[in-house]
């Protein structure tokens, strides 16, 4: 073992889900506890026997808004980076082509467009550089007779290495987040701890399984701060250490499952190395779980893995398969490095904020100096008897978010908007004298929408990166402060059941 570290700083600290990197991340907290019952009986002063269940953790995620869909997705279990493992051997890669010859678990490449953005992960022994990199593409061509995609990419992002034999390379996706998706799978989290900010071995792997997003916030504000934070909830904690340190989650793809014997066989993805041929440490079907043992075997030929479940209640093509396993033979995790230094987090001048009504076209506000998004989904706990770990942790009811927009206060005009008066407001002829507060409460069609750019000058569809609408939106109140130095400030708040995120999946770094 190496000398015990005197401390862990946060160069230290990765953070993956679902074998996915987590950009911007800025801090990862997690708490795990267990819920105990004294059992008491009659006729005895003592107690019988502290009754403990299962451990509860509770999981907090920071990150920087870059105007990039890809957290959402990856938190709310809809992140589809298809994977391909294995560069095509015998011909020289060079940085304007990927050649591609296997394909991994996630889909056909048949989607893939010109100009579509490829991440290029470099975990495998032979990599020539440690970097995540992001890639565009210029242009697809497929080879029949070696049966290789060959990916030419765009001059201005392409890889500042020739990638190596077994690179693994996802396309990043765009995605549409609404009220239904959020009530999704779970994540699985993998925490890898380096001993140091300069070495690659690393001492330990925490693994957080089957944690469900328990509530979503963003604050955007003029202050620069442009913040996600991302609170989650889990029912489990595993420490890997030594041998089974250098820990991964990854997806397994359903093939078929034996409902007399409980087998079940899915499909994984390769390293060139073969690391993930080893026997799984752990094997998640849903609720399902194998622990190791001897009822797994990994055959070769096919990239398959089998597994005898106990029970195996539920177990179908819709299931969600993850595995955790371990590289006996550790070679230390790779860093993640920046394309540009460009944009790292969107501030003022990347974000503009419209309001309108069922009646009106949204306008953009003026004086807008923040706003605050609160989505608490609240999590019901589905048990069942036999069962030590719950089946799942629905949504309890239907989602309602709550949005705050402040202001430098001015001259009210938004008190105008929300009542379709705003031509009337501008117009200064007296035909809008008064807004009265109780005309107010009748506000339930307000639409709010929030524009993310990347670029602080040039606001239009080409430079747009993510729009986040909320429908119906019900004005709740307002409240007002009116301090002796400073500007004197207005809060408008908001209630909605509609939600709307569409993104590009652009990569949280701009060139």
């Amino acid at each position: 073992m190496a000398t015990k570290p005197i401390r862990t700083q946060g160069k230290n600290l990765y953070a993956y889900m679902n074998d996915t990197p987590i950009r911007r991340k800025q801090s990862c907290d997690w708490s795990s506890n267990f819920t105990t019952e004294s059992i008491f009986e009659l006729g005895n002063a003592g107690i019988v026997q502290d009754s403990v269940s299962l451990v509860e953790t509770a999981i907090t995620i920071n990150l920087f808004e870059t105007g990039s869909i890809d957290p959402e997705a990856q938190f709310f279990n809809i992140y589809e980076q298809r994977n391909i493992y294995g560069n095509k051997t015998g011909i020289a890669n060079t940085t304007g082509s990927i050649y591609v010859s296997s394909f991994g678990a996630g889909g056909d490449w048949s989607s893939v467009a010109v100009n579509s953005w490829l991440q290029v992960h470099r975990l495998n022994s032979s990599a020539t550089s440690n970097t995540t990199e992001f890639v565009k593409v210029s242009s697809i061509r497929y080879n029949v007779a070696s049966k290789c995609n060959i990916f030419g990419l765009d001059f201005s992002h392409s890889l500042t290495a020739a990638p190596a034999t077994g690179d693994i390379v996802g396309l990043v996706n765009a995605y549409t987040i609404t009220q239904d998706t959020v009530d999704a799978n779970p994540i699985f989290l993998a925490l890898p701890h380096r001993y140091s900010t300069t070495s690659t071995k690393i001492m330990h792997t925490i693994v957080l399984p089957r944690c469900y997003v328990d509530s979503y916030s963003l604050r955007v504000d003029t202050g620069g701060a442009s913040e996600a934070n991302f609170s989650l909830v889990g029912e489990e904690e595993r420490a890997y250490l030594q041998n089974y340190r250098e820990t991964r989650v990854i997806a397994g793809s359903y093939m078929a499952y034996n409902k007399l014997t409980g087998l079940l066989t899915f499909r994984v993805p390769l390293d060139s190395d073969a690391s993930i041929s080893g026997v799984p440490l752990a094997i998640y079907a849903d609720s399902n779980l194998v622990e190791t043992g001897g009822n797994m075997s990994h055959v070769a030929s096919t990239a398959t893995y089998q597994a005898t479940f106990s029970g195996g209640l539920g177990i179908d093509s819709s299931s969600q398969i993850m595995l955790v396993y371990a590289d006996t033979s550790p070679k230390g995790y790779k860093g993640i490095t920046n394309i540009t230094s460009a944009v790292g987090k969107i501030t003022k001048g990347y974000t503009a904020i419209y309001f309108g009504t069922s009646t009106t076209d949204p306008e953009k506000l003026q004086r807008c100096t923040s706003i605050d998004i609160s989505m608490p989904l609240g999590r019901e706990s589905n048990e069942e008897l036999g069962t030590s770990r719950s089946i799942g942790k629905p949504l309890e009811g239907n989602l309602r978010q709550e949005i705050t927009l402040s202001f430098s206060r001015n001259d009210l005009r938004e008190y105008a908007m929300m009542i379709d008066k705003s031509s009337n407001f501008d117009a200064d002829d007296g035909s809008l004298n008064a807004v009265l507060m109780t005309s107010l409460k009748d506000v339930t069609t307000g639409k709010i929408i929030v524009y993310f750019y990347n670029s602080q000058t040039t606001h239009s569809a080409s430079t747009l990166l993510k729009t986040i609408t909320f429908e119906n939106c019900s004005f709740l109140g307002s409240s007002n402060t009116s301090p002796v130095s400073g500007s004197a400030g207005l809060e408008l708040k908001f209630s909605s059941q509609t939600i709307s995120i569409v993104g590009s999946g652009l990569p949280p770094i701009y060139s």
